[in-house]
C-alpha cells in the first residue's frame, strides 16, 4: 500500500473509534454490561453454593481431567449468557435498545459457545487460536469483516512462484488448526478402535493406529497448503538444503523412527513382552515413534531408544517358547555324601510349585574344584512373565534347609601358607 492509503486507512480507523466508542451511550452500556456480567458472577457462585453445596474451592475445579472449563466457570457463561439476552429483550420491549447494545449478548454467546468446545483443547495454540476466533466473530457482529477481509487482501507474500494474501494466511492458519485438533480427534478415536479389535495381533494394531494418525495427519497438511495457494513444488528447493542439514543432526532421531517400524513389520517386541537390553530387565508398556517404554520390577520405567533393539543383543523371554531353564550352582565340601546331595538337590526342585516334571530337573557334578564340589541344579519353568527370581530364591531356601538337617558343608575358600625360614635364618636388612 502507499503512504497516502496507509494515512487514509488510519485516519478512517481513528474516526470510527471516536464515533463508536469515544461517546456517551458507549460508556453507559459498557457500565451496563459491567454491572450485569457481575450479577451473573454472584448468582452462579449462590446457585451452586445454596442449591448444590459447592464450595467456592469445589467450584473452580475442571468438570473431568478431559476437560478443563469448571463448574463456576460453566455456571457464569449460562447465568451470563440469560441475563444479557433476558436485558436486550427488555431494552427492545420498551423501545430502549439503545442503551443496551445488542452487540454484547452476541459477543457472549459467540464466547460461550467457544469455550465450550476449548474445554476439550489441552494445546495453549489452540486455546490462542480459540481467541482469535472470537475476536473474528466480534469484528463480524460489528459488519467490519467485509472491510477487514479488503485491508487484509490488500497485502501478499511471494514465495518462490507463489503469491500468498494476508487473507488467505489468516484464515488459512485458523482453520487448518481446528481441522488439524479435529484430525488428531478422530485418529485418536480410530486407533482406540483399531486397538480394541480383536482380528489383530498388538503389534499389528500399533502399526495401523500409528499410519491412520499418519495419513490424517498428511492430508490435512497439504491440503492447508493448497488452501493458501502455496505451490508444493516451490518447497522442492527448500526441502533439499534443509534435508542435508536436518539429516545429520537429526540423524538418531531418524534412526530411531526407522527401528521402531521395523520393531512393529516384524513383531519382535510388542507390548506385555518381558524383555532384557542395556541391563534392564522388565516388562514391555508402549511402543513409541522414538523408544520402548519397559517397566521393571521395581517399579522403574525406562525409556529405550528403538535403535538399541536394533544394533545389541535382547533377551526375551516371551517370545515364541515361554519355557526356559534355570541353572543354580551349588558347592559342598569335600567329605559330602555326593549321592545325598543330588538327591536332596531334585527332591528340592521337585517339590517346588512351578518347577516342571517335564522335561525334569537335573542335577549334574560340574568340576570338583580346589576347594570344593560344584554341581549345578537345572530346572524349567513356563511363566518367565512372572519372574524367575522367586522360584530360585525358594529353591535355595529349601537346599539350606536340608543341607542343615543332613550336616552338608558348604565351603569356603582355604590356603595352605608354608614357611620356609625362620625369623632367626632371615639375613638381617642392611
Amino acid at each position: 500500500m502507499e503512504n497516502e492509503e496507509i494515512k487514509f486507512l488510519g485516519t478512517l480507523i481513528y474516526n470510527w473509534i471516536l464515533d463508536s466508542f469515544l461517546t456517551l451511550p458507549f460508556l453507559i452500556n459498557l457500565i451496563l454490561i459491567i454491572l450485569l456480567l457481575w450479577a451473573a458472577k454472584r448468582l452462579s457462585v449462590w446457585i451452586l453454593r445454596s442449591y448444590f453445596n459447592l464450595s467456592e474451592d469445589l467450584q473452580h475445579q475442571p468438570l473431568t481431567s478431559y476437560y478443563d472449563v469448571s463448574l463456576g466457570e460453566l455456571g457464569f457463561l449460562v447465568s451470563g449468557l440469560s441475563i444479557l439476552w433476558g436485558a436486550d429483550l427488555i431494552f427492545y420491549y420498551f423501545r430502549t435498545e439503545e442503551l443496551f447494545s445488542h452487540f454484547a449478548a452476541q459477543a457472549f454467546t459467540a464466547w460461550f459457545g467457544i469455550r465450550l468446545v476449548s474445554g476439550f483443547m489441552d494445546s495453549i495454540f489452540l486455546k490462542g487460536i480459540s481467541i482469535v476466533l472470537w475476536l473474528t466473530l466480534l469484528i463480524y457482529f460489528l459488519d467490519l469483516l467485509p472491510l477487514a477481509a479488503d485491508i487484509l487482501n490488500t497485502y501478499w507474500i511471494n514465495l518462490g512462484s507463489s503469491k500468498i494474501s494476508v487473507k488467505n494466511l489468516f484464515t488459512g492458519v485458523i482453520l487448518f488448526t481446528l481441522i488439524l485438533w479435529a484430525v488428531d480427534r478422530i485418529a485418536h478415536y480410530l486407533s482406540k478402535k483399531v486397538k480394541q479389535s480383536t482380528k489383530f495381533g498388538m503389534s499389528q494394531k500399533i502399526l495401523y493406529s500409528k499410519a491412520i494418525t499418519f495419513s490424517l495427519f498428511t492430508i490435512t497438511f497439504l491440503w492447508g497448503l493448497k488452501y493458501i495457494g502455496l505451490d508444493i513444488t516451490t518447497l522442492a528447493v527448500f526441502g533439499g538444503g534443509l534435508g542435508v542439514g536436518l539429516g545429520i543432526g537429526l540423524q538418531t532421531i531418524f534412526s530411531n523412527i526407522i527401528s521402531g517400524l521395523a520393531l512393529l513389520l516384524d513383531r519382535s517386541v510388542k507390548p506385555g513382552d518381558v524383555i532384557g537390553v542395556n541391563e534392564t530387565y522388565g516388562t514391555v508398556t508402549r511402543l513409541e515413534a522414538r523408544y520402548v517404554s519397559v517397566v521393571t520390577r521395581e517399579g522403574k520405567k525406562h525409556l529405550i531408544p528403538n535403535n538399541d533393539f536394533i544394533s545389541k543383543p535382547v533377551e526375551s523371554w516371551s517370545y515364541r517358547d515361554e519355557i526356559i531353564r534355570v541353572d543354580i550352582p551349588i558347592a559342598v565340601a569335600f567329605n559330602s555324601d555326593v549321592h545325598l546331595v543330588k538327591e536332596i538337590l531334585l527332591r528340592v526342585a521337585h517339590a517346588h510349585p512351578r518347577v516342571l516334571h517335564n522335561p525334569e530337573p537335573v542335577c549334574l557334578m560340574i568340576n570338583i574344584g580346589d576347594f570344593a564340589i560344584h554341581f549345578e541344579l537345572r530346572f524349567w519353568i513356563e511363566d518367565p512373565i512372572n519372574g524367575i527370581s522367586q522360584p530360585k530364591s525358594d529353591i535355595l531356601y529349601g537346599i539350606w534347609e536340608e543341607f542343615k538337617k543332613s550336616s552338608i558343608v558348604i565351603p569356603y575358600p582355604q590356603q595352605d601358607v608354608h614357611i620356609q625360614s625362620t625369623l632367626k635364618d632371615a639375613p638381617f636388612p642392611s
